[in-house]
C-alpha cells in the first residue's frame, strides 16, 4: 500500500499528462456541482438568467467529463488506438465547445443590459472575488504551459479551462457591479457592455481555434499515413 502512495506521489511530480487528468477529473465534480447549483437557483427563482449559467455548466461538465474518461481509458491502450480515441473525442468536445459559447450569449446579453436577478450580497461577493483570483492565476499559468504537451486533448483541456476562467471574471465582474452600484449606473453599464463583448469574442475565437485545431490534427495524421 506505501509504495502504491508512493508511485501515485512519484507520477504527480514527475507525469504533467497524468497532473493534467487527475485536475481535470476534479473540475468535473466541481462543474457538477456548479451546474446543480445554478439549475437549482433558475428553478427556485424562475430566472432564465440562472438557467442559461446552468445550461453552461452542464456543457462544461460533459466536456471534462468526456476528457477526464477518454484519457483514463486511453492509457491501457496502444499509442494508434489512443490517438483516434483522441481525435474523435476531439471532435466531439470541440463542437461541444462552440455550442456552450453560443448558449453564453444569452446570460451575457442579459447582464450587459442589466435584466440578471442576481442575489448577491457583499460577503459573497469577496469569496467569490478571492475564489476568481487564484483561478485566474493557475488558468493563465497552465494556459501558457500547454505547448509543452504533446496531448492535443489535454491542450484542448487548457484553452477549455482559459475561457471558463474568462466567464468566471464575467461573473463576478456583474456580481460586483450589483452589489455596489445597482442597475441605473451608466457607466458601470458602458464598462460591463465592453467587458462582455471582448471577452466574449476571445471566447467564441477560441473555440474556432479549437474546431481548426482538429483539422490540423487530421492533417497530420495524413502525413503519417502516407510516410508509413
Amino acid at each position: 500500500m506505501d509504495k502504491f502512495y508512493v508511485d501515485i506521489v512519484q507520477k504527480w511530480k514527475n507525469d504533467y499528462e497524468f497532473r493534467m487528468t487527475v485536475k481535470t477529473a476534479i473540475n468535473f465534480v466541481v462543474t457538477v456541482i456548479f451546474a446543480l447549483f445554478n439549475v437549482a437557483l433558475s428553478i427556485y427563482y424562475r430566472s432564465a438568467w440562472y438557467g442559461g449559467i446552468g445550461a453552461y455548466y452542464v456543457l462544461l461538465a460533459l466536456i471534462r467529463g468526456a476528457v477526464a474518461l477518454v484519457e483514463i481509458k486511453s492509457r491501457k491502450m496502444e499509442e494508434k488506438q489512443q490517438n483516434e480515441l483522441r481525435k474523435k473525442t476531439f471532435l466531439g468536445t470541440s463542437i461541444l465547445l462552440f455550442i456552450m459559447n453560443m448558449v453564453l450569449v444569452v446570460p451575457v446579453t442579459m447582464m450587459v443590459f442589466f435584466q440578471r436577478e442576481i442575489k448577491f450580497d457583499l460577503f459573497l461577493s469577496i469569496g467569490m472575488a478571492a475564489y476568481t483570483v487564484c483561478k485566474a492565476v493557475t488558468t493563465s499559468i497552465n494556459f501558457a504551459k500547454r505547448n509543452r504537451l504533446d496531448n492535443f486533448l489535454l491542450k484542448e483541456i487548457s484553452v477549455i479551462n482559459f475561457i471558463d476562467m474568462l466567464v468566471s471574471i464575467l461573473l463576478l465582474q456583474n456580481a460586483l457591479i450589483v452589489v455596489n452600484s445597482g442597475s441605473d449606473n451608466h457607466e458601470m453599464f458602458l464598462l460591463s457592455a465592453v467587458v462582455s463583448a471582448i471577452f466574449m469574442v476571445l471566447a467564441v475565437g477560441l473555440s474556432i481555434y479549437n474546431l481548426v485545431g482538429y483539422k490540423k490534427i487530421g492533417e497530420n495524421d495524413s502525413e503519417v499515413n502516407d510516410v508509413d
